[in-house]
C-alpha cells in the first residue's frame, strides 16, 4: 500500500528571459524524486498521479500555484517537469517559495525550499544591458539596478578593508594574540603546571640568596638583637619580626604625617589629623560623606524632576522604562519627543492614538493614508501578512552590462540579477553584512593572550629559559660544591677511574686497580694455593659434600648413563622416579630435548617443561596457578588461575594525562625487548564523562599516540592496557597433534 513518501534527489531550476535571445528557453523546473511506501521500501513500477504545490510560507497559507501530473516510476524513481502543466509565468520569484507534494489527496510535510536556481525566473525584464540589478552578497553591501553600482565590503571586527584588499587588522590581533619573539608577552598564569623541565632552562643556571651562594644544602637565616625569624612549612612562609615592639627600650622620636593626615611632630604631645578633602566632612570621631557636595554634583535616588533629557542617552528608555499612561501631553514639551530619543522597536500600535500619522519620503498624508501609485514599469503587490509592499520594474531601463569579480569576491556575471560574495578564507568568518576574523581558528592556531595555563613543555624552545625568567630562585650545587657559571668538574684521583655515557646520561666512578696480590688461601675442600707466581686452586678428594652443592646446579653431564631410582632403571640420558607398580610417575630427560613430566595413574603427561628445538623454554599443565595465604583468614589460600590464549602474550597497561586532546605513550624498555609490533592491541578507557571518544592515531613498538575524536582539546586521565605477540613466539600454534607419554 503507497503511504505517500517521497524523497527528493535534487531540484535544478531553469529560467526565461525576456529578450528575444533567449525567448526559446521553456519556464520549466525538472523536479526528480523517489517514491516509497510507509517502510522505505520503494513503489512497485507504474504510473502514480502526483500533484504538485508552490507555497509562500514553510506551513500553513494557501498554494499560489499548483498542477498535477502523472508521472511514471521505474525502481520507486520518477521525474516531473513543473510548469508544464499550469504555466509559472504568473509567479514573479522574487520572494521565498516552498514545493509541496500530493498524494491520494493526502500533503506531503514538511515542505521543500526552492534553491537559488528557480529564482532565476524572476528575471524577465527586458533592459538593454541584460542586467536588472546587483545586490550585495554575504560580507558586501550597496548594489543598485542602473548606472555604475558601488559594492563594500563591511568591515567587521579584527579586519582592515582598503581599496585592493581585505586584510587582518594587526592591532586587534596583536591585542588577542601573543607574537612570535613578542618580549615580555608570557605570563606566569599562561604556562600549565610543571610545563618548564630541564630541557627549556639554559645550562649552568646560577642563583643566590642576597649575595649569599648555596652551598650545597639550605642558605641559613640567623636572627640579630631584637630580631625573631619563624618558618611556616604549611604556607612556604618564612616570617622576619622585630621583638620588643611596646616593651621595647627605645623612646619615640617623632611622629610624622602620612597620606590623608597631616600634623605631628617631634617632641611633646603629637597631634594627627584628618585632612577634609572635596566632599568629605571630618569630625572628632568620624569621616562623612558630604551630602550637600554630593547632592550639588550627583542625582539623588527618587530625587524630582533631578534627570533632564540631555541627561537620558539616546533610545535608553523603551516601553519597559515608562510606566502605562504615565506620560500624558502636559508632560512633554512642544517638540520635546523626536526620533532620538524613542528607543528603536519599542513602540506599538498600542502606543498610538487612533489613525497615526506618518511621512514617506516627504510626502505628506492626507487623512492617515498615503497612495503608492505604480507608473511605467513599475508593480506595487502589498503583502499584509508580513507587512511589506514590493515594488518591482517589470520591465527594467538598466544600463549595467557587466560585473566582475575582483580581488577576495567570487561572483558577478553578464546578465540578471548579480551577487557578489567575499570569499572566507582560512581564519575570516564572512556574514550578511561585515567580515570578522574566526577567533575559534585563531585560538586553534595562536594562544589567547592571558590564556591561563596553556603553554606546555614542548612549546618552549630548549635552552631558552635561565633564572632571570624564573619566579622562584634556583640554588644549585653538587656535594656541597657551589656551580661557579661552568660546569663542575669530576677529577679521579689514584686508583679511580671516571666514565661518562651521554645518551644515557650517566657517569660511572670506579676503582679498577686495588693493589697486588699477596697470597691465596684455600678454604674447606680445597687445595693448592700459594704466596708468588700462577696459583692454582683445586677440588680435594672428598672435598665436596652435599652441602657445597647448590639446588639445581646439577645437570645430565654429572651424572651417569644409567640410574635407577625407585626400584626401575632409565634409560640413557633420563632419569626416571618409579612408583610400586614401575610405572614412571616422573621422567626428566637430559638429551637432545631436555624435559620432565609428572605422569597420572594412565601414564599420561599432565604436566611439564622442556626446551624445544628453537631453544625456547615451554610449560605446559591444565591449568596454571598463583597461590598465597589469605591475609585476613591465614588457615586458607587464595589461588588464581593465569589467563590463556591462542598466543603467546605479554601485556602493559598504565594510566596516561590527555593534555590539549592528545598523549603520547611510551613503553618501558622491558616491554620493548620482549614484545612484537605486529598484532599489537591497544585499548583505553577516557577517565572523563566529557570525553568526545578516543583514537589511537599512530602505534609503535616503542609506544602509542591518542587523540581526542572531533578535534575535542580535553586535558584528563586515560586507563590503557596494550596486548602483543612475544618476541621469538610469533609462530606458535595452538592446534598440534596429540602427545604420547614423554613426548
Amino acid at each position: 500500500m503507497l503511504r505517500g513518501h517521497v524523497s527528493t534527489w535534487c531540484l535544478i531550476g531553469l529560467v526565461t528571459l525576456s529578450n528575444p535571445a533567449s525567448a526559446a528557453v521553456p519556464e520549466i523546473i525538472p523536479y526528480q524524486g523517489v517514491l516509497t511506501d510507509a517502510r522505505g521500501a520503494v513503489v512497485p513500477d507504474g504510473t502514480q498521479s502526483l500533484t504538485f504545490r508552490l507555497y509562500e510560507t514553510a506551513t500553513g497559507g494557501s498554494a499560489v500555484w499548483q498542477e498535477t501530473q502523472s508521472v511514471a516510476t521505474a525502481r520507486g524513481i520518477f521525474v516531473a517537469s513543473l510548469g508544464s502543466v499550469s504555466s509559472l509565468s504568473n509567479l514573479p520569484f522574487d520572494r521565498a517559495y516552498w514545493l509541496a507534494t500530493v498524494i491520494g489527496g493526502r500533503e506531503l510535510t514538511p515542505r521543500t525550499a526552492l534553491g537559488a536556481s528557480p529564482y532565476a525566473l524572476g528575471v524577465r525584464g527586458g533592459g538593454s544591458g541584460g542586467i536588472g540589478g546587483v545586490s550585495g552578497g554575504d560580507g558586501l553591501t550597496g548594489g543598485g539596478s542602473s548606472g555604475i553600482p558601488s559594492l563594500a565590503v563591511g568591515e567587521g571586527e579584527g579586519i582592515v578593508v582598503t581599496p585592493d584588499a581585505v586584510a587582518l587588522d594587526t592591532g586587534f590581533t596583536d591585542a588577542r594574540y601573543v607574537n612570535v619573539g613578542e618580549a615580555g608577552a608570557i605570563t606566569e598564569a599562561m604556562i600549565a603546571p610543571a610545563a618548564v623541565g630541564t630541557v627549556q632552562l639554559q645550562p649552568n643556571v646560577i642563583s643566590s640568596l642576597n649575595g649569599v651562594s648555596n652551598d650545597g644544602g639550605n642558605i641559613s637565616l640567623v636572627a640579630g638583637p631584637n630580631v625573631s625569624i619563624t618558618a611556616d612549612d604549611v604556607s612556604n612562609a618564612i616570617t622576619i619580626s622585630a621583638v620588643g615592639g611596646s616593651g621595647g627600650s627605645g623612646d619615640i622620636t617623632g611622629i610624622y604625617a602620612g597620606g590623608g593626615l597631616f600634623g605631628g611632630t617631634t617632641a611633646g604631645d603629637a597631634a594627627i589629623e584628618v585632612g577634609g578633602g572635596e566632599g568629605i566632612v571630618v569630625t572628632d570621631d568620624a569621616l562623612h560623606f558630604d551630602t550637600a557636595w554630593g547632592d550639588a554634583r550627583y542625582v539623588s535616588e527618587l530625587e524630582s524632576s533631578s534627570i533632564a533629557r540631555g541627561m537620558i542617552l539616546s533610545g535608553a528608555v523603551g516601553t519597559t522604562e515608562i510606566e502605562d499612561q504615565s506620560i500624558g501631553e502636559a508632560d512633554l514639551a512642544t517638540g520635546a519627543v523626536t526620533s532620538v530619543i524613542v528607543a528603536d522597536g519599542s513602540l506599538t500600535p498600542n502606543d498610538f492614538a487612533v489613525r497615526p500619522v506618518f511621512s514617506l519620503n516627504g510626502v505628506e498624508p492626507f487623512e492617515g493614508q498615503i497612495n503608492l501609485v505604480p507608473s511605467g514599469g513599475i508593480s506595487i503587490v502589498a503583502d499584509n501578512a508580513s507587512h511589506a509592499v514590493l515594488l518591482s520594474a517589470s520591465s527594467g531601463t538598466g544600463d549595467v552590462s557587466g560585473l566582475d569579480a575582483g580581488l577576495g569576491l567570487t561572483g558577478g556575471g553578464a546578465e540578471g540579477d548579480l551577487y557578489l560574495n567575499v570569499g572566507a578564507g582560512e581564519g575570516i568568518l564572512v556574514t550578511q553584512d561585515d567580515i570578522q576574523v574566526d577567533v575559534v581558528w585563531g585560538d586553534a592556531r595562536y594562544l589567547p593572550r592571558g590564556e591561563n595555563a596553556s603553554i606546555g613543555g614542548n612549546m618552549i624552545a630548549p635552552s631558552t629559559l635561565d633564572y632571570t625568567h624564573l619566579a622562584t630562585p634556583i640554588l644549585t650545587g653538587l656535594n656541597g660544591v657551589t656551580n661557579d657559571g661552568s660546569d663542575i668538574e669530576l677529577f679521579a684521583g689514584a686508583n679511580i677511574q671516571i666514565t661518562n655515557d651521554d645518551a644515557l646520561n650517566r657517569i660511572t666512578v670506579a676503582a679498577p686497580n686495588m693493589g697486588d696480590i699477596t697470597s691465596v688461601g684455600i678454604g674447606s675442600g680445597l687445595s693448592g694455593g700459594g704466596t708468588t707466581g700462577d696459583v692454582s686452586i683445586g677440588v680435594a678428594t672428598g672435598g665436596i659434600t652435599g652441602a657445597h652443592v647448590a639446588n639445581g646446579s646439577l645437570t645430565g653431564a654429572d651424572l651417569p648413563n644409567e640410574l635407577t631410582i625407585g626400584g626401575g632403571s632409565a634409560g640413557n640420558g633420563l632419569i626416571m622416579m618409579l612408583d610400586g607398580a614401575g610405572v614412571a610417575r616422573v621422567q626428566a630427560g637430559l638429551m637432545s630435548v631436555p624435559h620432565v613430566y609428572l605422569r597420572d595413574a594412565a601414564n599420561n603427561d599432565v604436566c611439564g617443561l622442556w626446551i624445544d628445538t628453537e631453544g625456547h623454554g615451554n610449560i605446559f599443565a591444565e591449568i596454571k596457578n598463583f597461590v598465597v595465604r589469605s591475609p585476613s583468614d591465614p588457615t586458607k589460600e587464595i589461588w588464581y588461575a593465569s589467563v590463556e590464549g591462542p598466543e603467546a602474550a605479554a601485556y602493559l597497561r598504565g594510566t596516561a594525562q590527555l593534555v590539549n586532546g592528545e598523549v603520547n605513550v611510551a613503553f618501558p624498555q622491558h616491554f620493548i625487548d620482549v614484545a612484537t609490533l605486529s598484532g599489537m592491541t591497544v585499548q583505553v578507557t577516557p577517565l572523563s564523562a566529557d570525553s568526545k571518544g578516543l583514537a589511537v592515531v599512530e602505534k609503535r613498538l616503542d609506544g602509542f599516540r591518542l587523540r581526542e575524536l572531533s578535534g575535542g582539546a580535553g586535558s584528563y586521565a586515560v586507563d590503557w592496557e596494550v596486548k602483543a605477540i612475544r618476541r621469538g613466539h610469533e609462530t606458535f600454534e595452538p592446534v598440534r597433534p596429540a602427545r604420547t607419554a614423554g613426548r
